[in-house]
């Protein structure tokens, strides 16, 4: 993958404009095409919240890319670098954590995870949506073949378990698509999986698709396999 300078972007560790990705850095071009493809003219006046920022490289991105939006940021760290967004909070999203306004799009991309309690967390955030809003999250997928072998080996998901904690710096909560989908019937959003693939397998390098390939058969006995290195969906509301 190559950012807008030409240069080859690394899957981590990467930036936008000298402000780092803190997340797999596919991710944030898949949350970019989502927009794209969805209903929403941004290029009209819009509200958006970016629920947990990092350092704002996503939402400086959206800034450059649709200059009339409107972009709130929250984060619990300090340092923030957007430029352009309206207001910076700093909101414990483990709380009832309540904002000034309300949106058409929420931003919770790799946050709920880190989480305590995801139904609240959804809880909260759909509050804040203005009619046929919606938010577009992202969480770590569990569900991949691969994931379904390292758990069988390890006990736990890839970014998941005790080391997953330390380098993720704090996945302390699995949610996988049935549980998404169940939040979103019992909070009364519809729900939609959007099939944009960040695609496992450019993580684990040669050797482990060769592994994977040698063990392709097993794939014919396990239910609900995929190969998204992550999960990207959508909350509307229906008012």
């Amino acid at each position: 993958m190559t950012n807008k300078r030409g240069l080859e972007m690394p899957i981590y560790n990467a930036d936008y404009k000298g402000i780092p990705i803190k997340s797999d850095s596919r991710v944030h071009i898949a949350v970019l095409d989502v927009l794209k493809l969805s209903n929403l003219n941004v290029q009209e006046v819009r509200t958006f919240l970016d629920v947990a920022t990092g350092r704002g490289a996503l939402a400086q991105r959206l800034i450059d890319l649709y200059p009339n939006i409107e972009i709130d940021c929250n984060d619990l760290d300090d340092g923030v670098l957007t430029v352009g967004a309206r207001e910076i909070f700093s909101k414990d999203l483990n709380t009832d954590f309540n904002f000034d306004r309300k949106y058409d799009v929420v931003l919770a991309i790799e946050v709920i995870e880190h989480l305590e309690n995801p139904f609240h967390f959804i809880r909260n955030l759909k509050k804040h949506l203005n009619p046929r809003g919606f938010i577009l999250l992202t969480t770590p997928n569990t569900d991949s073949f691969f994931d379904r072998l390292w758990h069988l080996y390890y006990g736990h998901p890839y970014y998941f378990g005790a080391k997953g904690i330390i380098n993720s710096g704090g996945h302390i909560t699995m949610v996988p698509e049935w549980l998404l989908r169940y939040i979103a019937s019992t909070e009364d959003l519809d729900f939609e999986m959007v099939s944009n693939v960040v695609d496992s397998r450019a993580l684990i390098g040669l050797k482990g698709r060769l592994l994977l390939t040698f063990l392709y058969p097993l794939r014919f006995f396990i239910k609900n396999l995929n190969d998204r290195s992550g999960t990207i969906c959508i909350f509307r509301s229906r008012d």
